[in-house]
């Protein structure tokens, strides 16, 4: 028979565990393991990650040892990785397959990787700044709403804000 009383919030499973810290500070660049781990073309799902941050087990992270991480970045995003796929039911890309992977890179990396990391930069900074603008719209948008903040239009701006 099966008990059908209702418990109380401190009898039900909830919260299983807390994630109070980071794991993980600077550049690095997140691979799938499992799950969703290849895009349509066969190559990688990756994430280029900033900061401080934890990851879940569901992700690689990895860093660059003989290049910089910014430029593996983007060598990684040009490989195959359909031939290193396991998994009939949930496709999984381990760890030993991964690194046995070949990457090509340039004979002369110095313009590669300047790029490269100018590129991340910029894409860091933008993350940034949508970041801040969606904590101000965050902000804004219930004193927008309920009235308490009024807009006023800009001087030789046409039309009105309602």
């Amino acid at each position: 028979m099966v008990d059908a009383t209702v418990k109380g919030p401190e009898q039900l499973p909830g919260i299983f565990g807390y994630v109070d810290d980071f794991l993980f500070d600077g550049l690095h660049i997140l691979v799938g393991e499992d799950g969703t781990v290849m895009a349509e073309d066969g190559s990688p799902y990756l994430q280029i990650a900033s900061g401080k941050f934890w990851v879940n087990n569901h992700a690689h992270v990895l860093t660059g040892a003989k290049v910089p991480t910014d430029a593996l970045w983007f060598a990684l995003r040009s490989v195959a990785v359909d031939s290193a796929v396991t998994g009939a039911v949930q496709p999984k890309l381990s760890m030993g397959r991964l690194s046995a992977l070949e990457i090509t890179y340039p004979l002369q990396p110095e313009p590669f990787e300047e790029t490269a990391s100018a590129c991340i930069q910029h894409v860091i900074r933008c993350r940034s700044g949508m970041e801040t603008l969606g904590q101000l719209r965050a902000f804004l948008l219930p004193l927008l709403l309920d009235g308490s903040l009024r807009v006023q239009p800009a001087q030789g701006a046409e039309g009105e804000i309602s």
